[in-house]
């Protein structure tokens, strides 16, 4: 899963995202290093090179993406088992 995973992140911050790794049970950034550093180009392949392959959390991690103001992403959770809770009635 790494390498697929590690590939992916690439991509991503090749499309103008900003990754982070998360917990695949708590869906939580599971890393402290500050947003803007790993944002910077010299830094981030190295960075989803040790999260996603060399570390050894490498295998209980999945890629986030930053969201909100900073980022200009928004994210809408939408729960289909939630009576009169849907995509639908926003």
């Amino acid at each position: 899963m790494g390498k697929k995973l590690y590939n992916a992140a690439k991509k991503y911050v090749k499309s103008g995202l900003t990754v982070v790794p998360v917990g695949i049970i708590t869906r939580k950034p599971i890393t402290s290093i500050e947003r803007t550093r790993y944002r910077h180009k010299k830094y981030i392949e190295q960075y989803i090179k040790h999260w996603f392959l060399d570390s050894n959390f490498a295998d209980r991690t999945l890629i986030g993406i930053l969201t909100g103001e900073e980022t200009g992403i928004v994210v809408v959770d939408v729960n289909k088992n939630i009576k009169n809770h849907s995509l639908f009635l926003l």
